[in-house]
Parts: C-alpha cells; sequence; structure tokens
C-alpha cells in the first residue's frame, strides 16, 4: 500500500492543502518552518488555510458559558465591532477585547437567568451599571 508521506492518514493527495494537513508533514520541508512552508504552499495556491482565526479562538473561550441566545448576539456585536459594519469603521481588537472582558461576568450571570437578551429589562441594566467600568465604553 502506497502512501503520500504527508497525508497524515488521507487516502489520496488533495489538489490542495490545508494548513491542518501542513502541520502534519515538517520532517518533509527541508529545514523550513511549517509557517514558511505553509506561505510557499499560498504562494504556490496549494493551501486552503482552515485554522481559525486567533478573534475566533478567544471569542469561543470566553464565551463559554453564555447561553445561546445571548452569545448569538453579542458575537455579532462584537465581530461587528472587530472587522467594521456598514456604517462603523473597525475598532482596534484591544477595544474589543476590553469590551467583552467588561461585560462577560454580566453575561454569565445573565445566562444563568435569560436565555436571551431580549429577556433583559432596564432594572435588569440598571443593576449592573454600578459593577461595569463604563470608562472603557465611549460616550
Amino acid at each position: 500500500m502506497s502512501t503520500v508521506p504527508w497525508s497524515c492518514g488521507s487516502p489520496a493527495t488533495p489538489a490542495a492543502t490545508t494548513s491542518t494537513t501542513a502541520r502534519c508533514f515538517p520532517r518533509y520541508t527541508h529545514g523550513l518552518s511549517v509557517g514558511r512552508t505553509a506561505e510557499i504552499l499560498s504562494l504556490l495556491g496549494l493551501l486552503h488555510d482552515d485554522r481559525p482565526s486567533q478573534f475566533d479562538t478567544w471569542l469561543a473561550r470566553r464565551l463559554t458559558g453564555v447561553t445561546l441566545g445571548i452569545r448569538v448576539d453579542v458575537e455579532q456585536w462584537l465581530r461587528t465591532l472587530h472587522h467594521g459594519g456598514p456604517r462603523s469603521r473597525p475598532r482596534r481588537l484591544e477595544t474589543v477585547w476590553g469590551y467583552l472582558n467588561e461585560i462577560q461576568p454580566v453575561l454569565l450571570d445573565w445566562s444563568t437567568r435569560f436565555d436571551h437578551l431580549r429577556e433583559v429589562t432596564r432594572d435588569d441594566v440598571i443593576a449592573v451599571g454600578g459593577t461595569v467600568d463604563l470608562s472603557v465604553f465611549p460616550a
């Protein structure tokens, strides 16, 4: 049975290599780092980068424990902040981190009582007003 040395268990040679697969064959890179090998494959059009972005990984980790209904809205808000929207410019990554770090405890608390942000009342928001440092949010 012949196998491709870098296939990592793939039954056939793919037309394009994924970033996940590229990490499986560092000994065949002739001394190049996996990152450099991936860069070369990408330049040749032979690499599909299937790695999650650092932002996506961070977001998933920070929103663990938040109910799905709340999580969907918060993710959409943070992605719009990070990437910008039709009527807004992208914010610095540090700004997005600061916003979520500030409200994460509130989201976790609300997740024990609510399934969606639509269930949160004005009184709930006022009640947490003293626990959130509003200086991180622009006026």
